[in-house]
């Protein structure tokens, strides 16, 4: 178990002051990467030797999320490895012990010339599962919905991250902008991504967006093959 306490900052929040999708998504990744220095798994053993992680699929349970100057924790536990697969388990919580929302993330390790999932095993990368007790089970899958509308965008390079593609982050903001009027009517339940290929500077993905009673649907194509997809639910 790793915990971060922190507080919401201005530059976290969106125009109703409550912590930004992208903002949460970069939580994760940072505690994801400060967890995994402390257990010596850093970048001497996966970066620098041209090995990168990635995430390919996380999903949130939300119950509330904390508004701008509330103080923070971030917990973050480590689950047993499935063959190439890292699942990591995360919950957020007020300072008086309210939880915020929960979250399950499945990394891997690739290549950095290939672009392909290596066995970890090979590379000396072991992370033990710390054993714990979830407050609820969250499977990490994307459910699609019809698509009834259709816009395009391109990746920019302020867009990426050292990976060198579209970082996990900035998906929360396309997704802020391709439902911004739910989002200031409503508030999220639940938010699933699924990523199976990387964005790069300059591409252009066809966006193909659906609603249907409160849920949405979000993916991204380039050429016909799909490169990501989320669904989320509001409430």
């Amino acid at each position: 178990m790793f915990v971060v306490p922190f507080r919401i900052l201005a530059s976290d929040c969106d125009a109703k002051r409550r912590y930004k999708l992208s903002s949460l998504l970069r939580s994760l990744e940072e505690i994801s990467i400060e967890d995994t220095t402390r257990l010596h798994m850093g970048r001497e053993k996966t970066l620098d030797k041209g090995l990168l992680w990635v995430i390919s699929r996380l999903s949130i349970k939300i119950n509330e999320l904390p508004q701008y100057d509330e103080a923070v924790q971030l917990i973050t536990y480590p689950e047993k490895r499935e063959r190439v697969l890292f699942p990591r388990y995360y919950i957020m919580k007020s300072s008086s012990g309210k939880t915020y929302l929960e979250a399950e993330a499945l990394w891997t390790l690739i290549d950095e010339k290939t672009r392909k999932p290596v066995n970890p095993v090979e590379h000396g990368i072991s992370i033990k599962g710390f054993p714990f007790t979830k407050e609820s089970e969250i499977l990490p899958v994307v459910t699609p919905l019809p698509i009834s509308q259709t816009s395009s965008r391109t990746v920019l390079y302020s867009e990426l991250d050292l990976n060198g593609h579209l970082t996990n982050t900035r998906y929360g903001d396309w997704f802020m902008d391709a439902f911004m009027a739910d989002l200031k009517e409503k508030d999220l339940s639940s938010f699933n991504i699924m990523f199976r290929q990387e964005a790069t500077e300059g591409e252009t993905l066809e966006l193909g967006l659906g609603k249907q009673a409160g849920k949405v649907y979000l993916s991204g194509k380039r050429q016909g093959e799909e490169v990501f997809a989320i669904s989320a639910v509001f409430r």
